[in-house]
């Protein structure tokens, strides 16, 4: 396709792929301009359904005209083949900016306040401008958001909204839109208005605050679990009026969320306007600081001579530790899925322990594969203890060792080297777990670290390689993962996790229409 000229596009290169198409950078040789145009892939093209709601996202978005909604140009068909001509944007997905990739390690750093703020308001603008029109994205999340190299926010992709006056065209108890980001009547394949976008803006506005999302789960199912019935991590250290916000985008109910996007804005305007006065007046300046002064000497008190001595020890027991990705130092550096699985599975199993905030895997796997000192490593991701490794894997052999160093003394708290066989795995896990707590002077995590030593270890090898493939995500992948997961269900039927990832893997696909949507979600 690249080089190739379709009408007076020019393919130039490869920009992305999704469910509803593939991407393109072309030259438009008539106006002579840069543009993205989208082509309808070949599973779809045979079918008249999904090739009626590509013709919607076009419809749909043309009819759409605002700065920070993506502007489609063009609807053409060349050889059977139709395509979106739409503009293209130079900058970097909002996902991108959130998990800081593309970024070198200098410049790691979160989202300032005052970005967030800028990029949420136009976003809750393209949303209102959309919503005017009738027209309900659908699958509102950072990847579809694009961020411009002036600060710019352009809301993309359409492929999933849904016209009011068109017929529906997704199977009703099937749902439509990226898990995390379903809202709860989403998830359960109700039906669905302008507040289901409302919702996607609230997890959205999470992540670029905390950087992960709201309602998290290792499984799709254990996502929508969270959705329905869980409330996210409060947000204790930011602005109180952009904690109401995402409590109120973020209702469960419909009824109580912001009716309007415009509601929104002009509540983000309000927080933007304060924080300027705040700086901008003197006075207002002087009784804050004597406010917070009061506040934390009362705060002071309470803790000193109120509070129970246990709670006091309790609070002040909590460590925080990040687990590097282990390294696989195996002879044909073939090992990477399981020295991956060994980091996320101790990272899993820390994490259960209350008095250990433990970084989160896609923080602390940034740091992979970069030649970046703990002492950075420990300041951008504020902990003072770093939990290292490496695996080396001879046939069914292993040598597995761990580091844990206090970054700040730069003393090495425990060190020690394992070796042993696949068939015992599961208790080389256990061994560092408990080592890790133990050196932090932690209670150890009890039965929670014992959750796998009775799993088949052939299962267990063949599980993690299914994770590998299931991360990496695509067509191809999907099916690789598949084929694992299918082999440890094989070395042992009782394995759940294993059951639970097949339908996982299986929902995405049909998510992704890689398979009929009616087929994926049976099987899954």
């Amino acid at each position: 396709m690249i080089g190739k000229t379709i009408l007076h596009y020019r393919i130039l290169e490869k920009l992305g792929q999704g469910g509803m198409g593939v991407v393109y950078l072309a030259d438009d040789t008539k106006l002579e301009r840069k543009v993205a145009i989208k082509f309808l892939p070949g599973h779809i093209a045979g079918d008249s359904d999904k090739s009626e709601r590509f013709k919607i996202e076009a419809k749909a978005a043309a009819a759409l005209n605002h700065t920070n909604i993506a502007t489609i140009h063009a609807i053409e068909e060349s050889d059977g083949q139709m395509f979106i001509v739409m503009e293209y944007i130079e900058g970097k997905e909002l996902k991108d900016i959130i998990e800081h990739k593309h970024v070198e390690v200098e410049n790691f750093q979160p989202l300032q306040m005052t970005d967030v703020i800028n990029y949420a308001i136009q976003i809750a603008d393209g949303l209102e401008a959309a919503h005017k029109k009738g027209i309900i994205h659908r699958d509102i999340k950072s990847s579809n958001i694009m961020i411009t190299d002036d600060g710019k926010v352009k809301i993309m992709d359409f492929g999933l909204a849904k016209v009011k006056g068109i017929s529906k065209l997704t199977q009703v108890g099937t749902t439509v839109g990226t898990i995390a980001y379903m809202s709860p009547e989403q998830s359960r394949g109700d039906k669905v208005d302008h507040r289901t976008d409302i919702w996607a803006f609230g997890v959205v506005l999470y992540e670029m605050i905390i950087g992960k999302a709201p309602f998290r789960g290792d499984y799709d199912q254990a996502v929508i679990y969270s959705i329905l019935n869980e409330q996210p991590e409060h947000l204790s250290e930011i602005e109180p009026g952009l904690q109401q916000i995402i409590k109120k985008a973020l209702a469960k109910n419909p009824d109580d969320r912001y009716q309007s996007a415009q509601n929104i804005t002009e509540e983000l305007q309000k927080i933007r306007e304060g924080r300027r006065l705040k700086r901008n007046v003197r006075h207002s300046k002087i009784l804050g600081t004597i406010s917070v002064v009061i506040l934390l000497l009362v705060s002071a008190a309470i803790y000193l001579f109120v509070l129970p001595s246990k709670n006091v020890q309790r609070i002040s027991a909590v460590k925080t530790i990040a687990v590097l990705p282990f390294l696989d130092l195996s002879p044909k550096k073939n090992q990477e899925y399981f020295s991956d699985g060994l980091s996320e599975e101790l990272i899993s199993t820390l994490s259960k322990n209350r008095k250990l905030r433990v970084i989160a895997r896609t923080s602390s796997f940034y740091f992979k594969g970069k030649n970046v000192d703990l002492k950075t490593i420990a300041a951008k991701l504020n902990v003072k203890h770093i939990l290292e490794g490496s695996i080396q894997r001879y046939g069914n052999k292993l040598r597995i060792s761990a580091d844990l160093v206090n970054v700040e003394t730069e003393a090495t708290l425990w060190a020690n080297t394992y070796n042993g066989t696949l068939n015992n795995v599961f208790a080389l896990q256990d061994s560092i777990s408990q080592s890790v707590v133990a050196a932090l002077n932690i209670a150890v995590l009890g039965d929670t670290v014992n959750q796998y030593k009775e799993k088949n270890s052939d299962a267990y090898n063949s599980f993690l390689l299914g994770n590998y493939f299931f991360e990496k995500r695509g067509k191809e992948n999907y099916e690789k993962a598949i084929d694992y997961y299918k082999k440890a269900i094989n070395f042992d039927p009782n394995y759940a996790q294993a059951w639970v990832a097949l339908s996982s893997v299986h929902g995405a696909q049909a998510m992704s229409e890689f398979i009929p949507v009616d087929e994926g979600y049976r099987m899954a």
